[in-house]
C-alpha cells in the first residue's frame, strides 16, 4: 500500500499545485481584463479628443480663410483707391473723352430675373462726346 499512498499523495500535490496555476491565472485574467477596460476608456477619451481637434482645426480653416479673402478684398480696394482718382484725367486724356458728366467706382449691378447674379463695375462713366 505505500505505493498506492504515495500516488495518492502525488495526485493530491499535482491537484494543489493545479489550484494554485487556475487561481494565478484567475487573477491574471482579472489583471488583463482591468487592463483592456482601462484602455478602451482612455482610446475612447482620445477617440474625442481627436474629434474636438479636428472641429477646431476646421474652424480655425474656415477663420483663416476668411481672413485671407478679407486681406485680398482690402488689397483690392486699395489698388481701387489709387487708381479711382485719375480714372476722370484718363478718360480725358488717353481716350480723348470730353468733360465727364458723371462717374461712379465700383458699382455693382444685379440681373433683373435673377438677384444672385451680379456684376461689378470698376468705373462707370458718362461723357458726352466719347465713344469708348
Amino acid at each position: 500500500m505505500p505505493a498506492r499512498e504515495q500516488r495518492v499523495e502525488t495526485a493530491e500535490d499535482r491537484i494543489e499545485d493545479l489550484g494554485e496555476f487556475l487561481a494565478q491565472l484567475a487573477r491574471q485574467v482579472a489583471t488583463v481584463n482591468a487592463s483592456t477596460r482601462r484602455l478602451e476608456r482612455s482610446t475612447m477619451a482620445l477617440d474625442r479628443t481627436i474629434v474636438e481637434i479636428r472641429t477646431e482645426g476646421e474652424k480655425d480653416r474656415k477663420q483663416w480663410n476668411k481672413r485671407w479673402g478679407e486681406l485680398a478684398n482690402k488689397q483690392g480696394t486699395l489698388v481701387e483707391d489709387i487708381v479711382a482718382p485719375s480714372l476722370r484725367r484718363l478718360a480725358a486724356e488717353e481716350l480723348g473723352c470730353g468733360p465727364v458728366e458723371f462717374s461712379a467706382a465700383r458699382v455693382e449691378q444685379r440681373q433683373p430675373g435673377d438677384r444672385s447674379k451680379r456684376r461689378e463695375r470698376n468705373l462707370l462713366r458718362s461723357c458726352w462726346n466719347c465713344t469708348h
